[in-house]
């Protein structure tokens, strides 16, 4: 062996090394921008909220017509601040499971943010022109396609088994549970579809079905995360989902 060929062989990396260090990095890369997507989701939405509020107009006098017009402002704010309230509610509780992220879930997560941006300026359309169908049609359609970004954000999560508990992982993975969960949110798209086309069918007053959506999500929420807390546990959003089948399933039996 010459000179040169034993110091190359003296100085070649440990491949071990190299692999142990490159996971170590990667870990810590892909939490770090975990982090980072969720600080920015932070600040988006509370900007959002912000500017909600910032599209009302006090009015000029004080005539019945002029308070009319404001109530209904007012009404459209909580409206909408319900709705985006309900959006960062659910990625909250998605991400909450995650201790990374991969490409396909930022990328999903920035589609969800840019509709969450949208919705201030959707929202100011239908203030100026509340009787208009395409005021109302693009409101229902920045809800549809943010709702089924989440559903698509939990598909990612899945998909790829980025719940941070392997355990976890297994349970929602399963056949059964896919087949639940994919059930699910087939049904909350059509559902937000359908609000969406009586809204721009009757946009006089069309557009207040906007709030049954976040509503009934609340409500559901709220009935499931009852029955594990009496139980003394903290139930994942995908529990919900898996539990209200169950319920149903009970009580057809």
């Amino acid at each position: 062996m010459t000179q040169n060929q034993q110091n190359v062989q003296n100085t070649s990396p440990d491949t071990d090394a190299i692999i142990r260090n490159h996971d170590e990095f990667e870990a810590m890369h892909t939490s770090f921008i975990h982090e980072r997507m969720n600080a920015l989701a932070d600040g988006v939405t509370a900007i959002a909220m912000t500017i909600l509020v910032l599209e009302i107009h006090v009015p000029d006098d004080t005539s019945s017509a002029a308070l009319l017009a404001l109530a209904t402002q007012i009404g459209l704010f909580a409206l909408s601040f319900v709705v985006v309230a309900n959006f960062y509610h659910t990625r909250m509780r998605l991400m909450s499971l995650v201790a990374r992220s991969n490409t396909p879930l930022i990328f999903a997560d920035f589609v969800f943010l840019l509709g969450i941006c949208l919705l201030p300026l959707l929202t100011k359309m239908v203030f100026e022109y509340p009787d208009h169908r395409l005021a109302v049609a693009g409101f229902g359609f920045v809800m549809l396609l943010v709702k089924g970004i989440l559903n698509a954000m939990g598909s990612i999560i899945l998909k790829y088994r980025l719940v941070s508990s392997s355990a976890m992982n297994d349970v929602y993975t399963s056949e059964e549970s896919t087949r639940i969960l994919h059930r699910d949110a087939r049904q909350e798209v059509l559902g937000t579809l359908l609000v969406m086309l009586i809204a721009i069918a009757q946009p006089a007053f069309g557009v207040w079905f906007y709030a049954i959506s976040p509503l009934i999500s609340f409500l559901r929420r709220y009935r499931v995360g009852s029955a594990y807390a009496r139980r003394g546990r903290v139930s994942t959003i995908f529990d919900e989902k898996l539990e209200r089948s169950l319920l149903s399933r009970r009580r057809r039996r």
